[in-house]
């Protein structure tokens, strides 16, 4: 995987760049089945994809899980398109914010069929013991704050009962 890495790092393959349904040349698929998510995805992604992702990950050989984690550890508290990624398991002051230990992918998505899809999945406490997705549907009435208020309370509802932490 190390050999990839100045070539999925150059600045036109961000994550943060919308990718084609399905990916490039069939990309998706592979890395599903690669990493043994039994339904190869179509063009939704469930909260169970991302565990097995993440299972996978946790699975890797330490170099190129120290890789992937750090990436994600390192990503700016801003993307590219000015959204905050502090929401979910990153949300700050909860109780899978960074005193938890918490390492995520921040996802969100605008007005397709009139409503917010803001995901986040990740890593939390001590040693990256507990492998987290919370995944979120919600109206564009409310706005993009009370949308991250709402997924914000589940993530760290759930952060609390798996770390022990206030919140849960």
């Amino acid at each position: 995987m190390n050999d990839h890495l100045p070539r999925s790092h150059r600045p036109r393959d961000s994550p943060d760049r919308p990718r084609c349904r399905g990916g490039r040349n069939g990309a998706r698929t592979r890395a599903a089945e690669h990493a043994g998510i039994a339904d190869a995805p179509g063009p939704r992604v469930s909260a169970e994809d991302y565990l097995q992702l993440y299972d996978h990950v946790l699975d890797l050989p330490a170099a190129d899980r120290d890789l992937l984690l750090g990436a994600l550890a390192a990503a700016p508290a801003v993307a590219r398109d000015g959204f905050a990624q502090d929401f979910g398991l990153l949300a700050p002051g909860t109780a899978t914010g960074a005193a938890a230990d918490a390492v995520a992918k921040q996802g969100w998505m605008c007005c397709f069929s009139g409503r917010y899809y803001l995901h986040s999945a990740g890593l939390l406490g001590p040693g990256e013991r507990f492998v987290v997705a919370v995944l979120s549907i919600q109206p564009r009435a409310g706005g993009w704050a009370q949308a991250r208020d709402e997924l914000d309370a589940v993530a760290s509802a759930v952060g609390g009962v798996l770390t022990g932490a206030p919140g849960g």
